[in-house]
């Protein structure tokens, strides 16, 4: 008898459960058609590739690695504290039924594909970490930002941490892309392909050929001084230099993931630091990469290749202090391993050894970066920078 009560109520318990399962599904649509194509996705059979294939991303060299610290920083040093602000790209992924599926293949455009694109891994090195399949990807989200197109059919087959590798690696590598935001969308079938990318744009876009036009123009203001120096070391630093006087650090500007918002509003967070760096040394053609990690919290900053072919840390945004310093000026990885630790793909960038850094870069003589500092930037156009004797 006690069996058969015991019976009774577990029935009744999976009825209530089942009810309870049904009047969720009902009041909750979305989670009904994840259930439906989990369900879907179980009767296709999908060939799981490795890891290294899933990601897309090509590893280097063991003697090309980069030897993150034992002990990740629990917490940013007291100087430092809140000069941060950097956010990581991420994307907002929605799951799409067989249909709509289908349809997607034949109302969206794949856009402009950029086939005729060429990158240099030297400049662009996130674009050489990809697999050749993942850089024509790389080549049509590019493409696309440029001619400000912000949804289109990817042209290869990719999966969401795909698609994410690539979303990363071209925002990494392409500092004068402004307008591009760190948010994307990706609408996907049940085997886990992206169907449909699109890209999010900043209030650049509004206006993008005035607001070219304007960033340009502000950023001649320091690379009309910084062409004037002989040596790339002395070109590092008059651009450290001139980053330092003319922005400050301000974490409610608008665009702060931009060099838009450090070479024109003159105001940004790590990011912005980071970025406007990037693409000044990337127009006087020496190699920068935008570097992303943890320093107690997210945090951006740059690695530089200097002219014996050596590869250094330069975090613009703490050297911008009261006074301001050269504490993370030109530094391996073992000198800022006690409070910068590499994420992401950034783990991929070149390892910087060699001999520690001794002393602090001294002025250059005859150099005054105020002189190429606009003092009214929302007259960029009407402005001429003095120029040197």
């Amino acid at each position: 008898m006690k069996l058969i009560k015991k019976l009774y109520f577990f029935l009744i318990a999976l009825i209530v459960l089942a009810a309870l399962g049904v009047l969720i599904c009902a009041l909750n649509p979305n989670l009904t058609k994840k259930l439906a194509a989990l369900v879907e996705r179980a009767k296709t059979p999908v060939e799981v590739p490795s890891q290294g294939e899933q990601e897309g991303v090509v590893l280097p060299s063991g003697e090309s690695l980069y030897v993150a610290p034992e002990k990740a920083p629990d917490k940013v040093p007291e100087a430092y504290a809140q000069i941060s602000g950097y956010t990581p790209m991420e994307g907002v992924e929605e799951l799409v039924t067989p249909e709509e599926s289908k349809k997607l293949e034949t109302l969206i455009s794949q856009g402009e594909l950029g086939e005729d694109l060429n990158f240099s891994s030297e400049f662009y090195p996130y674009f050489g970490m990809l697999n050749p399949t993942l850089q024509q990807l790389y080549k049509q989200v590019y493409a696309n930002a440029q001619a400000g197109i912000a949804t289109f059919r990817p042209k290869v087959a990719a999966t969401l941490s795909q698609v994410k590798n690539v979303m990363e690696a071209v925002f990494n590598d392409h500092p004068e892309l402004f307008w591009l935001d760190t948010s994307y969308r990706c609408k996907y079938a049940n085997t886990g392909i992206c169907m449909e990318i699109g890209l999010a744009f900043n209030a650049a876009a509004n206006d993008l050929a005035q607001s070219k036009t304007t960033f340009s123009a502000n950023a001649q203001t320091i690379l009309a001084g910084a062409k004037s120096k002989g040596t790339v070391a002395e070109k590092i630093k008059y651009v450290h230099d001139a980053l330092l006087q003319m922005v400050s650090y301000d974490k409610e500007v608008l665009m702060n993931q931009s060099a838009y918002s450090a070479l024109v509003f003159q105001r940004s967070v790590c990011a912005g630091y980071a970025r406007a760096f990037q693409y000044l040394l990337q127009e006087l053609q020496i190699p920068c990469y935008y570097c992303t990690g943890f320093t107690g919290e997210n945090h951006a900053w740059n690695i530089v290749k200097l002219e014996d072919g050596s590869y250094r840390n330069v975090d613009v945004t703490w050297d911008d202090t009261d006074p301001n310093t050269y504490d993370f000026f030109q530094k391996t990885d073992e000198e800022i391993s006690a409070s910068h630790v590499r994420r992401g793909l950034s783990i991929y960038l070149p390892p910087c050894k060699g001999k520690s850094s001794s002393g602090e870069p001294q002025p250059s003589e005859g150099t005054n970066v105020d002189d190429y500092i606009n003092p009214n930037p929302s007259t960029p156009l009407t402005w001429i920078p003095k120029k040197e004797n």
